[in-house]
């Protein structure tokens, strides 16, 4: 054999344990067999500030075990032991209501046991349909109507739902009076303490004489539950002249307003 093939068979073979030896892997690479696909869409997802659980909503029936209603449900799937428990059924394993739509829900607290949501709920028989807040203990399997309170009894929620990483507060709005400088109809933001079932009302006027001026309709929380913000038209939350639709930053050590979208 000439001796330049020999050099050559010599290098590619080197060449072929250095491939191998450097070969990349998918991430997303199973290990095993994933089992059979869901026959649901998945319709929206939001991870616990320590990315470990996950909630999503889905209309599969074939995530958990007796989960045959073909009715959209909202779980929490937990990435470090591989399981999936779903949060919209009570600790007997029943639904709320024979008509049962989610709206909005919260990311998983980060220990895993609490997630909260809003959903639309038509009662038995028909009739008008009710926006209720759930707050959902993935240990106990207990499941309560967190929008209750003691003077106004139950009432709707607007739609969006933040649930503090230590679940110690939901925040939302709504268009019930629970203070008394809420006295219309528009919707304002509202805290829940949850230790004492006490509400705030956070979207006060820059003189603490009333509520907001014009509606509040979703927002978001920062990550350590402090500051707040959502987009509203209302005038009457700073004492600086505003026209329009405005970004506003609440702050919940301060208590006080600012406005980030105009100087």
């Amino acid at each position: 054999m000439p001796y330049k093939i020999i050099i050559m068979l010599f290098l590619m073979i080197i060449s072929h344990k250095q491939v191998n030896a450097q070969a990349l892997h998918w991430l997303s690479q199973p290990n095993g067999q994933l089992g059979a696909e869901l026959n649901g869409d998945v319709y929206s997802a939001k991870t616990s500030a320590n990315g470990r659980f996950i909630a999503f909503v889905s209309a599969a029936s074939n995530i958990v075990a007796g989960d045959n209603n073909q009715i959209s449900a909202l779980f929490v799937y937990d990435s470090l032991n591989n399981t999936t428990r779903r949060a919209t059924k009570t600790a007997t394993g029943e639904i709320p209501a024979d008509s049962f739509t989610i709206l909005d829900f919260s990311k998983p607290t980060s220990d895993g046991q609490w997630v909260a949501f809003t959903a639309l709920v038509g009662p038995p028989g028909g009739g008008p349909s009710t926006r209720p807040m759930y707050l959902k203990n993935l240990n106990t399997g207990a499941l309560e109507v967190a929008s209750f309170d003691s003077v106004a009894g139950a009432f709707d929620v607007s739609g969006s739902v933040h649930l503090a990483d230590d679940a110690g507060s939901l925040t939302f709005t709504t268009s019930e009076n629970l203070d008394p400088l809420h006295t219309d109809s528009r919707h304002n933001l509202y805290r829940k303490d949850l230790s004492t079932n006490q509400y705030t009302l956070l979207s006060k006027s820059f003189d603490n004489t009333a509520g907001v001026n014009k509606s509040i309709s979703s927002f978001s929380v920062s990550a350590n539950n402090r500051y707040i913000a959502f987009a509203s038209r209302a005038t009457n939350l700073t004492a600086d002249t505003v026209v329009g639709n405005n970004g506003y930053l609440y702050d919940n050590v301060s208590g006080t307003f600012q406005v980030f979208t105009v100087k």
